[in-house]
């Protein structure tokens, strides 16, 4: 799963394709893929201040793929969250900077090589559960 920061909102995206809910609107998004039209060039990110990222878009890089969020659940409550070690202000002057350029997606990996695994200690959390978490926790970002 993925997320992408479209507009003043991040968009879940399974496969690339967007299951979301706008934000601003309320409703389900008109589009259903927010990835370009021409051949993918993507790179992982972890480091905003580094100039590394706004290099490679430079260089043609047309989908950047923030690394990592992780799903949480608290053991003790139950209560699901978001956690990262990204520098999300960093993140989104990044990508102000290359508004313009309408051909570069920014997206925020969940997970990653070894991320761990939501608790399934106090019972299992359906999908619909997963994503108003991360909504509340975008809505608030």
């Amino acid at each position: 799963a993925i997320i992408s920061r479209m507009n003043s909102h991040f968009i879940l995206a399974l496969a690339g394709v967007a299951v979301c809910q706008s934000i601003e609107a309320g409703r389900p998004a008109r589009r259903a893929s927010f990835l370009p039209s021409q051949p993918v060039i993507m790179g992982y990110a972890h480091d905003c201040q580094s100039g590394k990222v706004d290099a490679a878009i430079a260089s043609g890089v047309n989908v950047v793929a923030w690394a990592f969020i992780h799903l949480e659940r608290d053991p003790v409550t139950g209560d699901l969250g978001i956690r990262t070690d990204l520098d999300m202000s960093c993140v989104r002057a990044v990508r102000e900077r290359c508004q313009g350029n309408m051909g570069v997606t920014h997206l925020a990996a969940i997970g990653g090589w070894n991320g761990p695994h939501p608790s399934h200690e106090n019972g299992r959390v359906t999908g619909a559960e997963w994503f108003e978490a991360w909504r509340c926790w975008n809505e608030n970002e």
